[in-house]
């Protein structure tokens, strides 16, 4: 493609047996380039030698004055129904030296106009770079201003902990000798405890010894007494001259049923008074509790001989 071609865009219905209903596309010479080479990509694309792109040039240089046009390149599209058919071609020839001054007038006119505009675009872009400068001059001057209270902040923050970290190892410390203290008084009241323990098993084991050997006492002083009772109801017995024995105690003897160990299945004839105390078994019961008020009343000995002597001498004026 020479660059003083001219080119042109049209669309054609196509009829079924003529070409009928023409209009032109309304395209610059930029746009009309790019259908060109969409036109030779496109798989409807008329040849040169179709009758139909024959008749169309030659239709097209009778109605422009045989102007030579020439066919660039041809393509069928259909409509969007899909009903109909439509030629698109474009027409091509060489441009008249007025045309190609004209050309190149509104070349320099375009390149005139893109260089305005490139100049404006690169005024705008300076402008904005001075601004965007300005900004970041003042961000940075804000960054930096921010920087510096963080660090102010920072170093602020670090001395708290350091004193944090101080108070806490002293806690710590105090914590520590605390515990050690607590853990020694521990130690030395378990101890005390344990000693106190000892002692008081000590005193125990001692009151037990105390006690067993005063039981001892007790028992060999209740023996003594029964001894001094018998010594003394001999003597009573004797200074009565052997009358002391109860009729009783006379029948019990001459009665073999009444002999300890007799078993005769009769129940005894003579079975003495609750408090009776000339009989044997309330004797004896009197005895007992005498031996269990040892050391109570020690003067308790005394004022039963005395009443067992009244009795005598009551029964045998």
């Amino acid at each position: 493609m020479a660059s003083t071609d001219y080119f042109e865009a049209w669309s054609v219905e196509r009829g079924t047996l003529t070409l009928k209903g023409s209009k032109q596309l309304v395209k610059t010479q930029e746009e009309i380039q790019d259908m060109i080479k969409e036109f030779k990509r496109s798989t409807t694309r008329l040849k040169d030698d179709h009758h139909d792109v024959q008749y169309l040039v030659r239709k097209f240089n009778d109605k422009n004055n045989k102007r030579n046009w020439e066919c660039e390149v041809a393509k069928v599209e259909k409509s969007k129904t899909g009903h109909k058919e439509r030629i698109l071609i474009i027409f091509k020839r060489e441009m008249t030296p007025k045309e190609e001054i004209t050309e190149l007038r509104g070349l320099l006119q375009n390149e005139r106009e893109a260089n305005e505009a490139y100049r404006a675009r690169l005024q705008d872009e300076i402008e904005n770079n001075e601004i965007l400068r300005l900004q970041k001059a003042e961000k940075e001057k804000e960054l930096n201003k921010l920087y510096r209270q963080m660090m102010e902040e920072r170093r602020e923050k670090e001395w708290v902990r350091q004193r944090m970290r101080e108070a806490q190892e002293q806690y710590d410390h105090e914590l520590a000798a605390e515990q050690k203290k607590a853990d020694e008084l521990r130690r030395r009241l378990v101890a005390e405890q344990e000693q106190h323990d000892r002692e008081l098993a000590a005193k125990q084991n001692e009151a037990t010894e105390i006690y067993r050997q005063f039981a001892a006492e007790q028992r060999k002083t209740a023996d003594l007494r029964r001894i001094l009772r018998k010594m003394e109801q001999d003597k009573d017995d004797a200074a009565a001259g052997g009358w002391f024995r109860r009729r009783d105690e006379r029948q019990e003897d001459e009665d073999p049923r009444r002999r300890p160990g007799a078993n005769t299945g009769r129940a005894r004839t003579h079975r003495p008074q609750q408090g009776d105390r000339d009989s044997e078994p309330a004797r004896g019961r009197y005895e007992r509790e005498e031996e269990k008020s040892v050391g109570e009343d020690p003067q308790f000995r005394p004022r039963a001989n005395e009443a067992r002597r009244r009795t005598y001498r009551r029964r045998n004026p």
